[in-house]
Formats: C-alpha cells, structure tokens, sequence
C-alpha cells in the first residue's frame, strides 16, 4: 500500500521511528506530521539562551545537530532501512518526553515520563463491552497534540480506503469495523465460514500482549509471510504484509 519511511542519523546511528511518535509511515504523513518539530529540537545548534529559549537540561536539544540525517524508505535499494531498524538505536521516547517538556503539553510525554508503566491501551475489543476500548483515549491523545502541532493536515482514514476499493469492511465485533485489504479479500476470503476463522483467530491472537504492542497499535503474524491483522485507532484489519 505504499513505501515507508523512518528519520535516521547516520553518524549516531539512531533513529525515529514515525508510528511511535503517533504518525503514518508514508513519506506525506511524516511531512504533514509533527516530526518536522521534533527535528527542529534535535538540530538546534547554539551555546546561549534567549527569550523562548530551552532552560532546563535538554537530553535531545541539539543532539543532531550538524551529523548526516536522511529519511529513508524500505524500497530504496541501499536497503539502509533495515540496516537502521536492526542495528541503530531508536530516540523516538526520549525526544517525545522532551519536546513535550519544553512546549509545556505534560500528556504529550510518554507513560513511562509520568513514572507509569507503558500499556496498550488499545486493547481488544469483544462483543460483550460493545465498543472499540482505547478509542476515547486515542480521541483526547490527538486533540492534545494538536494543541502542540495545529491541526492535520492530511489523513487517509480506513474508511477512504474502502471508498478507493483498497478495503473491504466485512462487519464490527462491538462497536470496532473489521476489513480486510482488497489483496488479501481477494485470496479466498469472500467465503464467509473461512473469513470468520481467520477474524476469530486474529482477535485470539490479539488479545494476548506483546512487548512491541504500543499505545495506539498492536500487530499479529497470523501466517509469516503471508497475513497479518492489525489492531488501531481504525479498527481491526486483516491484510498481507506487502499491504502494510
């Protein structure tokens, strides 16, 4: 469904990782996004305050500034992608703890700024509860980042994507929509009794924790290679990985 991108400076060897900064992967959702402030603090290169300035200790104020920094894609064929998902060290955190320390938007810092543990909050919805748990929460994470970033400027939701054909919207478990992405629908799965196996297995699988499960994300390989489901602020999709 299209190339996707991370922020990475080659001299340190770390990186930010768009999806836990609460941004889309694409390279006009990082350019619509909050990630050109971040990288604002990051690059900001001077030994002396002013009016407006930093004036408390700033782990991420200038730590990029004057090093090599790209945004790469996973299509590029220096496969410097993957090259930095496993060897750099990921900032997203620490540069998120700080920005909001310095704008002065305290819900803007991470679960574990506040001395909490991290959790998903996104959890797994179920018929019983009757709604998309997590979702209220995601709602009042973006009205308190717009208050730092303004408004967005661009966003494809999923229901664009069932207008463009990308998605097919096969039911809700609660108030949460099910789709599937075109590809993968397309393989087998208009079959009602085998959808419904698949869906029933990826809520299972959902449903248990994982140590890379985020805040406002959750994915299961269902079949390496060959699907995924992801839970979200969307809903619940079921897809192929080259859909992702």
């Amino acid at each position: 469904m299209g190339q996707y991108f991370l922020v990475a400076n080659l001299d340190k060897k770390e990186y930010l990782l768009p999806h836990n900064l609460d941004c889309g992967l694409k390279f006009l959702e990082i350019c619509a996004s909050n990630i050109p402030r971040l990288l604002a603090l990051l690059l900001r290169k001077s030994n002396e305050t002013g009016g407006g300035d930093i004036r408390k200790p700033c782990e991420a104020a200038g730590r990029w500034a004057g090093d090599r920094i790209v945004i790469v894609g996973d299509y590029d064929e220096s496969g410097l992608y993957y090259t930095v998902r496993t060897t750099f060290r990921e900032i997203s955190e620490i540069v998120k703890q700080d920005y909001g320390d310095f704008i002065g938007i305290p819900s803007f810092r991470t679960e574990e700024a506040e001395g909490g543990a991290p959790s998903a909050s996104t959890t797994v919805p179920n018929q019983e509860s009757g709604v998309c748990s997590g979702m209220t929460q995601k709602q009042e994470r973006e009205s308190d980042l717009e208050q730092v970033f303004g408004p967005v400027l661009f966003r494809y939701t999923a229901e664009d994507a069932v207008r463009d054909g990308m998605f097919v919207e096969v039911g809700k478990v609660g108030d949460c929509p099910v789709y599937f992405t075109r590809n993968l629908f397309d393989q087998g799965y208009q079959d009602e009794p085998k959808r419904k196996a698949l869906v029933d297995g990826g809520l299972k699988m959902l449903g248990e924790p994982d140590a890379e499960d985020t805040d406002s994300m959750r994915l299961r390989v269902i079949e390496k290679d060959r699907i995924w489901v992801v839970l979200n602020g969307e809903g619940i999709t079921f897809m192929k990985p080259e859909d992702y």
